[in-house]
């Protein structure tokens, strides 16, 4: 029977002679393609370099260490009928409970402020399609995260359940807590103005507090006689210089937020699909030339 190649991507941190190892079967084998950075780079920024240069039709990522290749036909075949993206879904963590309960409840506060659908336990088994590949990597920002991108586009995408298994010598390595619950925190900061928009909202509600103090200020000297010497002097100070800094905060929030909206190197949108219609629009009494 005539076997079948699946080519497939991985991403690994190389603590061993594994560069060396691959370098006789690039002359050996066609298709296989190692992409290595100059030096030890987050996951997300080393998953950006490795899908910047994916060729082909369709990619898939793994984690060798981990994810069982047996997934690569299941995922393509995904592809092949008709999903854009799959995400892989990790039935068994190793991670403790508390800690899959607090890195759930953070993803799908995240999900909820990015408008995203939020994919619990996921790892590096993703599927894209070219087109959804070329529509991640036209986003040009430097804080790009792989899982938001691609959900984020808006096609059609799917979740694989599976399990993983270390390969002998590998190790299950859970992310720390606090740094998974920190990505989050720089994800949303990076795809949304939520952040900045409360702080502006914190900063129209305390000048509103401040009117009303001063509303106050003016009735206690319209209607109490024995007042501290100084007291009103110095309270309509206080009272108008925060409500003029909370103002300028909330109005620059705005703007930084303007700022950040404009700055982004992504598009404004992405296309699906394009039909034209096949119906011809010529009519000789209706042409757009005028004559005289």
């Amino acid at each position: 029977p005539r076997s079948t190649l699946f080519p497939y991507t991985t991403l690994f941190r190389s603590t061993d002679e594994t560069p060396a190892r691959l370098a006789p079967l690039l002359r050996e084998l066609a298709g296989i393609r190692v992409i290595r950075l100059s030096r030890e780079r987050k996951r997300e920024i080393a998953l950006s370099a490795l899908l910047d240069h994916c060729i082909g039709d369709f990619v898939i990522t793994l984690d060798c260490r981990l994810d069982p290749v047996e997934l690569i036909p299941e995922i393509t075949g995904m592809l092949v009928g008709g999903c854009d993206v799959v995400v892989g879904q990790n039935r068994a963590p190793s991670s403790s409970r508390l800690r899959r309960m607090l890195s759930n409840l953070s993803r799908r506060l995240a999900g909820a402020i990015l408008e995203v659908a939020a994919v619990q336990n996921t790892g590096l088994c993703h599927g894209f399609t070219r087109r959804a590949l070329n529509s991640i990597t036209r986003i040009r920002s430097k804080s790009r995260y792989i899982l938001y991108d691609s959900l984020a586009i808006g096609y059609r995408h799917q979740v694989v359940p599976y399990s993983q298994r270390a390969r002998p010598g590998a190790r299950m390595e859970a992310e720390p807590l606090f740094d998974a619950l920190s990505g989050r925190v720089q994800m949303i900061v990076a795809h949304s103005l939520l952040p900045l928009r409360l702080a502006g909202l914190l900063g129209v509600i305390a000048s509103l507090s401040n009117l009303v103090y001063l509303l106050y200020i003016f009735g206690i000297a319209l209607f109490k006689r024995k007042i501290a010497e100084g007291w009103i002097t110095t309270s309509l100070l206080n009272t108008m210089m925060f409500f003029t800094l909370f103002v300028i905060l909330a109005i620059l929030s705005e703007y930084l937020g303007r700022i950040l909206e404009e700055s982004k190197d992504q598009p404004t949108y992405f296309v699906e699909s394009e039909s034209g219609s096949a119906v011809s629009t010529y009519d000789q009494q209706r042409l757009n030339v005028v004559s005289e």
